[in-house]
């Protein structure tokens, strides 16, 4: 073979992969990289902790509401440790306020709550905008009234004490001022008995509304995931 011609063929096999392709290779290194982080998370996330907690018998009775996509904390309206009346004010909600035997707290995304009342309402730049960037939140203040508990809900009972916990926690969630009650958010509502409030937090893939309930039954010491973020998860471990 001549000298010339092994050259050109030495020279075509090292020849330098176009620059695009480079990116795009090391683009889907980093893919994988993150999507295996964050399984990892969603996996970690699932340890079981307060491993010890039993229900209190006789004690107060709280409800998880976990369905397909959303979480909530549903209380007594009022009981000899906390009255929800002296902290949210009932003269905000025109309809239903005094049949109320229950309130409803949900945390989460504030764009996606607001502007998605309904499920025809949601955009996929909505969708992204909470899963992927952190963004602000507000809690979503229900006022209930059942004598059994809803659909998609599994109850609990706590002591006392560990009820004090829990109250905190969710008061802890309002972006107000503690001097007085907390003011909802301006011509933010689904109905008479609903109503909005700016939060604390931000909200993402991993801190999710399901994360928000997971954590407050984690400092009232109820046996939970250690962060579950996917629908459903906050509740796989109570009794």
């Amino acid at each position: 073979m001549p000298t010339s011609k092994l050259k050109n063929e030495t020279k075509s096999a090292t020849k330098p992969q176009p620059r695009w392709r480079r990116f795009l290779r090391r683009l889907l290194i980093a893919f994988a990289a993150l999507l295996a982080l964050f399984l990892a998370s969603l996996a970690g996330g699932m340890i079981p902790v307060n491993n010890d907690f039993v229900p209190t018998p006789d004690g107060i009775e709280i409800v998880i509401i976990s369905n397909p996509v959303h979480s909530d904390i549903v209380v007594p309206m009022t009981n000899p440790v906390m009255d929800w009346r002296t902290f949210i004010d009932l003269s905000d909600f025109p309809d239903g306020a005094t049949e109320s035997g229950h309130i409803a707290f949900g945390w989460g995304d504030k764009g996606f709550f607001l502007d998605t009342p309904t499920w025809d309402d949601l955009t996929v730049s909505t969708a992204a905008s909470a899963l992927l960037w952190n963004s602000p939140c507000c809690l979503h203040v229900q006022l209930m009234q059942f004598d059994k508990p809803p659909l998609e809900s599994q109850t609990v009972t706590i002591s006392e004490q560990q009820y004090q916990t829990l109250v905190q926690s969710i008061k802890a969630s309002f972006t107000a001022s503690p001097e007085r009650q907390p003011e909802p958010i301006t011509d933010a509502s689904y109905h008479q008995w609903d109503r909005f409030y700016d939060a604390e937090g931000n909200y993402h893939a991993l801190n999710t509304c399901n994360s928000w309930v997971g954590r407050c039954l984690k400092e009232t010491g109820v046996r939970v995931p250690l962060n579950p973020t996917l629908p459903g998860t906050p509740t796989i471990y109570l009794p």
